[in-house]
């Protein structure tokens, strides 16, 4: 499988508003808890669109990180969220 680079990525301005007012894209992508952070809620909505994995997502960190980070344990970083 290619590799896709973050940049390439695109999310419409519609599912970004649905991500920021909250349950109806967790819904979707399957987390359904509306305290789960907007970000985390995006890098899943990207990995289930795009079939990524955590190891598809070098510019943020290891599959191990990125793990870590989809089960509540870690947080994106400005840094990451910037890359």
């Amino acid at each position: 499988m290619e590799k896709v680079r973050l940049d390439d990525l695109s999310v419409s301005e519609e599912v970004l508003n649905e991500t920021r007012r909250g349950s109806t894209v967790r819904r979707e992508v399957g987390l359904g808890n509306a305290n789960t952070p907007e970000d985390v809620a995006m890098l899943c909505l990207l990995m289930e669109q795009y079939e990524l994995k955590g190891t598809d997502f070098p510019e943020i960190g290891d599959k191990t990180l990125i793990s870590k980070i989809l089960n509540g344990s870690r947080s994106l970083t400005k840094g990451h969220i910037k890359n």
